[in-house]
């Protein structure tokens, strides 16, 4: 993998970034804003309606691929701003892609927005976060010529696909003038409140960055306000067989299985083939009605949800593996 950016705040300061904008300390480096593992992360405080950023150059190239953390740890007023502004260096300028962040009453959202050569928007996608570690992963390629329009892009909350597109004019825009990456609080509207983000990592070949070695993604299904390390994870990203249903919230609420009914997980990628322990509590949250089977399968390379390999096994203990892939099914009994 070809990483032309790294910052990781781990020196407790600014220095990572090539300029600031911090307006008088509302941008700082913080152990309370280290996420993923980490020792130090960037607070970002919204107490008014300043932009607050760390700048980073990035060149131009086909290929980018990004990734970071984030936290919308305190927010209260309804608002939005954009937390990753990529934009082409240089004045005037010209943004190429963004990601906003909007609170409003109780619930966060973050927004990929990206243009193509005529500063049209041809991908949009809004998806909510909640009060929790996550992290965001982005492809953009671009055009392989001016009269291509093959440019394609997608992007990823904590390792689930949010949408993609294809077949676009976007060439010039990625590959002509080099960028700043503007991450923080660019042109909030109203004084939010706090956001942390960490770990900001961009490589121009595409390769897949993945969570942090050291946090492998902690997934809670079934509670939407889980313990501090787990992300709560909407119902809607598992596949559930005849009859099985959800009972109160959608995404949040009870798991109702029938006699002999499988539903499965997706498949969930930890970020490398390092040997790690897998840990299935069920349930952690409240109790079960009823019973059921809990199986488990992972492999050091990715496979479909459904397929017939690797076999399943059923899970009695935690279970130590150098997977890098892992998925869970549990059947009505």
């Amino acid at each position: 993998m070809s990483i032309v950016i790294d910052i990781d705040h781990e020196a407790n300061n600014l220095s990572e970034y090539d300029s600031t904008v911090i307006d008088g300390g509302d941008l700082s480096a913080s152990a309370a804003a280290a996420l993923g593992g980490t020792g130090y992360g960037l607070s970002v405080v919204m107490d008014d309606t300043v932009s607050i950023y760390g700048v980073a150059a990035l060149t131009a190239a086909s290929i980018i691929r990004l990734r970071f953390y984030i936290n919308p740890v305190s927010l209260s007023v309804n608002g939005f701003c954009h937390v990753l502004y990529l934009v082409q260096s240089g004045t005037p300028y010209a943004v190429f892609a963004n990601i906003q962040m909007t609170y409003t009453d109780g619930t966060t959202y973050l927004k990929l927005q990206v243009r193509n050569d005529a500063g049209t928007v041809v991908f949009e996608d809004e998806e909510v976060i909640s009060v929790a570690s996550h992290y965001v992963e982005v492809l953009l390629t671009a055009a392989t010529g001016e009269s291509a329009d093959n440019a394609s892009g997608e992007w990823w909350i904590d390792g689930t696909s949010k949408g993609s597109y294809s077949a676009q004019d976007v060439y010039h825009k990625q590959i002509d003038v080099n960028f700043d990456l503007r991450f923080g609080a660019y042109s909030p509207n109203a004084s939010m409140g706090t956001v942390y983000l960490d770990e900001l990592v961009v490589n121009n070949d595409g390769g897949l960055i993945g969570p942090l070695s050291s946090e492998s993604p902690q997934p809670a299904y079934g509670y939407a306000t889980p313990d501090v390390g787990e992300t709560a994870t909407s119902w809607t990203t598992w596949h559930l067989g005849v009859g099985a249903a959800i009972t109160g919230d959608a995404d949040y609420g009870d798991l109702s299985i029938p006699f002999g009914i499988t539903c499965s997980s997706p498949v969930l990628d930890s970020g490398d083939t390092e040997s790690k322990t897998y840990t299935v509590t069920c349930p952690k949250y409240g109790s079960n009605s009823g019973t059921a089977t809990v199986q488990y399968r992972g492999s050091a390379s990715t496979f479909l949800w459904d397929a017939e390999t690797p076999s399943w096994t059923t899970y009695t203990v935690p279970v130590t593996q150098a997977w890098q892939y892992f998925q869970v099914r549990l059947t009505g009994a």
